[in-house]
């Protein structure tokens, strides 16, 4: 049994940090199965493509402006938010990763101005696993975030998987760099996404090509576009062999 300090372990949905609040996380994964040897049994059907693992959330919020409503009662409901949480918070740590069908919230309990929160989440498809840039902070019209050693080079789809946590301006690149020693970087083009990333959201860019051993993520502002003081976003990176 490996047992981790709660700050060790982070948590996103849909642009929102939930990581600092979490006090426990349980992943259920379902693996449907038939007894050949019955006649009664039939295929799963999985509505909406919706499969029947869950993920449930529980955590600690101030009552009050920015608590339990408003970053979690806004999203029940909705579905395509990216969820991720990550083992450990070094850039290049380990993260889980998908999109989710935001099923429920609610408050279990409050202590004076605490408020005890519960979650469940749906993911659309089987977990993504890849490795996180870290939290990372837009100043003025750049922000680069650490890099990546994956040991070697891959080519094929990878995904990139962006939390946008109080991102302000407009007309954003993320951009993904990579480099074959660590330290000459060039910026890989055809992985630009020009986004409006403004406000807290998450998104899921694709692309297909190779990527050279190291990498590293970047939010740039557009001509005539700037941030607006810091800003911060989360980016995971999932590749053929993260």
């Amino acid at each position: 049994m490996v047992k981790l300090w709660s700050d060790a372990l982070r948590v996103y949905v849909g642009g929102f940090d939930l990581g600092t609040s979490t006090t426990s996380l349980q992943l259920a994964l379902e693996t449907p199965s038939l007894d050949k040897t019955s006649f009664g049994d039939k295929a799963e059907t999985i509505t909406a493509d919706i499969r029947r693992d869950s993920v449930t959330w529980s955590g600690w919020f101030e009552d009050g402006a920015g608590g339990f409503d408003a970053m979690l009662g806004t999203l029940v409901g909705t579905q395509g938010d990216v969820l991720s949480f990550h083992i450990g918070t070094a850039t290049g740590d380990r993260a889980y990763v998908g999109t989710v069908l935001v099923s429920g919230a609610k408050a279990v309990g409050k202590v004076g101005e605490l408020v005890k929160a519960e979650s469940i989440f749906k993911p659309d498809q089987k977990w993504d696993v890849g490795r996180h840039f870290g939290k990372f902070t837009t100043t003025g019209s750049v922000g680069t975030s650490g890099s990546i050693d994956h040991t070697a080079g891959t080519s094929g789809t990878s995904l990139l998987y962006a939390h946008c946590i109080a991102l302000s301006g407009t007309t954003e690149f993320l951009q993904l760099w990579d480099s074959a020693d660590g330290t000459t970087f060039a910026q890989i083009t055809a992985a630009d996404v020009d986004a409006t990333m403004t406000g807290t959201r998450s998104f899921v860019a694709t692309y297909t090509g190779s990527i050279r051993r190291y990498t590293r993520a970047r939010v740039v502002y557009g001509t005539g576009a700037t941030g607006s003081g810091t800003s911060t976003v989360v980016i995971v990176l999932r590749r053929v062999n993260p």
